[in-house]
């Protein structure tokens, strides 16, 4: 409790500190918004032509797109924390601290919640409103896959950027590698053909699994049996990923305390 009480604390303080300058706050909100209304009437423009592009309509495309946008969201919140800690070297030191002090360095910005907030309302209202009757285990199943896939997106950015730490020319690939991540943010893999399908599922197989697979359960688009062979696959993905990561943080850290960090 006395972590959240903290942490709590602190995310009121920077509620305070974004207001004095609250035309950030409503600057960021209304570009959201705006972005949002060139989506719906980009792919609004596109289903004119046809109902169904794959056996997917509009709002399913939408579903996608919002759940894209939840795990950039939760990326963006997170990852900028966890990846600062990587390259200064000190996470475990955080973790082994008082946890007043752990906290400190752990702080939610207001601006990333209110991103996180809308791209989730923009989910559930699709679900609700425009998707509606969508059997409940496929919907459970859907976010939990969701969840436990996030590792696949923030994972390879650590890793790129904890070898950036004394590799400084591969801070490239991060952007090589988003570059290519966010191919799948608006575009379900399932309308490309076979040839562009099998070739961004090699090159960024966690948009496949992260955003194409949970979103594919929650509609209902693959059985409960591919779910959970990719489920399988997911955790394998998790840990190999998680293995590659703490190889290159142990020499990180041998690197970092070798400069005298």
């Amino acid at each position: 409790m006395r972590f959240f009480n903290i942490l709590f604390k602190r995310f009121m303080n920077n509620v305070r500190t974004q207001w004095e300058y609250k035309s950030n706050i409503i600057g960021a909100v209304a570009v959201e918004l705006i972005y949002f209304i060139t989506i719906i009437a980009f792919f609004g423009v596109i289903f004119q032509l046809a109902p169904k592009i794959a056996g997917w309509n509009m709002y399913e495309f939408l579903l996608y797109f919002a759940i894209a946008s939840i795990s950039n969201s939760l990326s963006h919140f997170l990852g900028l924390w966890i990846d600062w800690d990587i390259i200064e070297g000190h996470l475990i030191n955080h973790l082994t601290r008082p946890i007043s002090e752990f906290v400190f360095y752990f702080e939610l910005n207001v601006i990333d919640l209110v991103f996180l907030f809308l791209d989730t309302m923009l989910a559930i209202i699709l679900t609700i409103v425009f998707i509606p009757n969508l059997p409940l285990l496929n919907v459970l199943f859907g976010i939990f896959l969701f969840i436990i896939s996030f590792p696949l997106i923030e994972i390879p950015f650590a890793i790129v950027r904890t070898l950036a730490f004394w590799h400084g020319r591969v801070y490239n690939l991060i952007e090589m590698y988003a570059s290519f991540l966010y191919n799948f943010e608006r575009i379900p893999v399932a309308v490309l053909t076979k040839f562009f399908m099998v070739f961004f599922i090699a090159i960024t197989p966690a948009g496949y699994l992260h955003w194409y697979i949970p979103t594919a359960m929650i509609l209902g688009k693959i059985t409960l049996g591919y779910g959970l062979l990719m489920l399988v696959a997911i955790i394998g993905s998790d840990l190999l990923l998680l293995g590659i990561f703490l190889l290159v943080y142990k020499k990180g850290l041998s690197k970092y305390e070798g400069f005298g960090g």
